[in-house]
């Protein structure tokens, strides 16, 4: 096997390899839009890549069998590194072989990447792919983050007359932005860990609840707003392949502490259901942490796992052990 810097001559191979795997996620997952096994799209989005980047291709009597190719990022990613990501489409091998043949490509990248001093390494993989997580793991790698979708059904939830569902009005703005902060408190706390560089204040909300593409439900209980759930139209998370036109994704989602455990989050995701229902929605996706457990727990009763994305950070100390 030989590993070689990728070109555009390997471009149209490597692009089916990934999209034989995206199609055997969505005979798992049929919700999944179909329009992404179009292998003309991925093929678009390396010769984009090609153009400012580098990969690595595997190669046998000529023939590809695998690739990988990474993003560099000067700004930090997950921590204060600098970082390199390889998207979804950004890595595929065949079967035969796969485990090792992901070991060739990310010994290759992984050294190019900490030669410019990129320390931290993601990659997103197709959550079916069983060999390629554990290929990963194997190399060092952990999860970080989950995106998941489901079909626009109805929840059926058990009536509590004391709380009170809606959707959120400019008056609402400041409960919302309250309880949208102490998320990101919540989310700085054990097990999570997670800086709060930036609060999403009053005026981010005044702008996304007058955004016609984005809505904010609330939850009232005594004329006090104890939760909210935002969704907007479904950019593709950390993966393309849950956007769609008709697509949304939930983008923030709380309930205050005293009131967790009393069904609030499902009766959001409830109102969330029957909007998307009403207004021909075809999926709705979420993306979150792995390590917010109380969220992970939540999410995966009502959602499917689509695409998992792992981080390895390297000790930048190895700079100086080798000088």
């Amino acid at each position: 096997m030989e590993i070689m810097r990728i070109e555009t001559q390997h471009v149209e191979a490597a692009a089916n390899l990934f999209q034989h795997s995206y199609q055997n996620l969505r005979k798992e997952i049929a919700v999944l839009p179909k329009e992404h096994e179009n292998v003309a799209e991925v093929i678009g989005f390396m010769n984009e890549f090609l153009k400012e980047h580098s990969g690595m291709v595997a190669l046998e009597e000529g023939q590809v069998v695998g690739y990988l190719m990474g993003f560099l990022f000067d700004e930090p990613f997950f921590n204060s590194f600098s970082s390199a990501y390889v998207p979804v489409w950004g890595h595929c091998a065949r079967e035969e072989g796969k485990t090792i043949i992901y070991q060739e490509l990310y010994t290759k990248c992984a050294s190019l990447w900490v030669e410019k001093a990129h320390f931290t390494h993601c990659i997103s993989l197709l959550s079916t792919d069983v060999v390629a997580i554990g290929a990963c793991s194997w190399l060092g790698f952990g999860m970080r983050v989950v995106d998941a979708i489901r079909e626009m059904t109805p929840i059926e939830i058990v009536p509590d007359h004391r709380f009170t569902y809606r959707l959120a009005t400019l008056e609402d703005v400041p409960a919302v932005s309250q309880i949208a902060i102490s998320h990101q408190k919540y989310m700085t706390h054990s097990p999570l860990f997670m800086p709060l560089f930036e609060e999403e204040d009053e005026s981010y909300y005044t702008a996304f609840i007058q955004d016609p593409d984005k809505k904010v439900w609330v939850v009232i209980c005594e004329q006090e707003v104890i939760g909210y759930m935002q969704i907007e139209k479904s950019t593709g998370g950390t993966t393309h392949i849950v956007s769609d036109p008709d697509a949304i994704a939930i983008t923030g989602a709380f309930t205050k502490e005293a009131f967790r455990g009393l069904g609030i989050a499902k009766g959001l995701l409830s109102e969330v259901m029957l909007w998307g229902i009403e207004n021909k929605k075809s999926l709705c996706s979420v993306d979150f942490e792995t390590f917010n457990v109380q969220g992970a727990r939540f999410w995966l009763k009502h959602f499917k796992p689509v695409c998992l994305s792992f981080v390895r950070v390297i000790d930048n100390r190895i700079i100086k052990s080798e000088n």
